[in-house]
């Protein structure tokens, strides 16, 4: 009996032994298992980023092929420019040249009408001059513009700067628009008192303001806009 009851001791303790084996076992299997999720996480994580960094590099490439085929095109369109620039200066200088050729370099006997004729024909070529060059002058602005634009990149606006048309001469005391400014108004050194001052005890008149004038931004003139403009050239 005693035997026996040593031997179920040793038993009682090796099971015992190995139940506290099974949950230290236990108890690193769970660990492991959450390690792994985690790393199965950041897996994922890794391999989302991964394929958002792709996304991200396909669609540089495809601003990158879109920024050549502008930039090639906005190279094609200067180049063309440059081209008109010069031919139009081929032409300014041979007006120039006849113009020299129609002046006359010595005093001559000629008639009336020949005389005519000549100022005409210099006044005219001066006047296809002065446009021709007006013309380069806005071709040279269009190059420096797209020339800025090919350094900035082709997503960068341009604009030509507007000339704001020049104010309109108004006088307070006519009430008038466009014909002087209060300063200059003759009737301040008129005996009479102004129309504005002769029934002070009247009710002011209300001040009608006309519309705007039409305004062209291409020849700088007032009387039509930019559209209706007889000189506007589409380059």
């Amino acid at each position: 009996p005693l035997v026996l009851l040593e031997l179920e001791n040793v038993k009682q303790q090796e099971i015992s032994d190995l139940s506290s084996k099974l949950a230290d076992t236990m108890n690193r299997f769970e660990t492991q298992m959450a390690e792994s999720a985690k790393t199965v996480g950041s897996m994922r994580s890794v391999e989302k980023r991964q394929h958002e960094l792709e996304c991200e590099k396909k669609e540089m490439e495809l601003r990158e092929t879109e920024m050549q085929i502008t930039m090639r095109k906005l190279q094609k369109e200067v180049d063309l420019l440059r081209s008109q620039l010069l031919s139009k200066d081929n032409e300014v200088r041979k007006l120039s040249q006849e113009l020299a050729n129609a002046t006359p370099s010595a005093p001559l006997i000629s008639t009336t009408d020949g005389d005519e004729d000549s100022e005409a024909q210099i006044s005219f070529l001066n006047s296809i001059i002065a446009d021709m060059q007006r013309k380069n002058d806005k071709l040279t602005l269009r190059i420096q513009a797209l020339e800025q634009t090919s350094i900035e990149g082709p997503n960068t606006s341009f604009e030509f700067t507007k000339r704001k048309p020049a104010p309109r001469v108004f006088c307070d005391i006519c009430d008038e628009f466009d014909l002087h400014e209060t300063e200059d108004c003759p009737k301040q050194c008129s005996d009479s008192p102004p129309e504005s001052l002769k029934h002070p005890s009247a009710e002011p008149r209300e001040r009608k303001i006309p519309p705007p004038r039409k305004y062209c931004e291409g020849c700088e003139v007032f009387g039509h806009e930019l559209g209706e403009c007889p000189d506007d050239e589409t380059y």
